[in-house]
C-alpha cells in the first residue's frame, strides 16, 4: 500500500472577467463535466504557467528600474571659475 498525501487546501479567488468570457467558461465547464474532464484543473495549470511567466517578466522589469546598489563615484567639486579644485 502506498500512502497518499493530503490534497492541498483549495480556496476560491475572485477574478473579474467580461460577461462574455464568463458565459463561454461556464459553457465549456458544463461540456467538460459531461465528458468527464476537470475544467478547473485544466485552467489552474494554464494559470500557473502564465503566472510563472508573468512573474519572471516582472522580476526582469524590476531589475531594470531599480538603481544599482553599491558605491558610486562622487562628482568632482568645481570652483567658480570652472576648474577642478584638485587640479589648481
Amino acid at each position: 500500500m502506498k500512502p497518499k498525501t493530503k490534497p492541498e487546501l483549495k480556496i476560491q479567488i475572485k477574478l473579474s472577467v467580461p460577461k462574455s468570457s464568463a458565459d463561454a467558461f461556464d459553457s465549456t465547464r458544463k461540456e467538460a463535466d459531461e465528458l468527464g474532464f476537470d475544467w478547473n484543473a485544466t485552467m489552474v495549470e494554464q494559470m500557473e504557467k502564465t503566472n510563472t511567466e508573468f512573474s519572471q517578466f516582472l522580476a526582469q522589469r524590476r531589475a531594470k528600474v531599480q538603481p544599482i546598489v553599491g558605491l558610486t563615484p562622487s562628482p568632482r567639486p568645481i570652483t567658480a571659475n570652472g576648474k577642478d579644485t584638485d587640479r589648481a
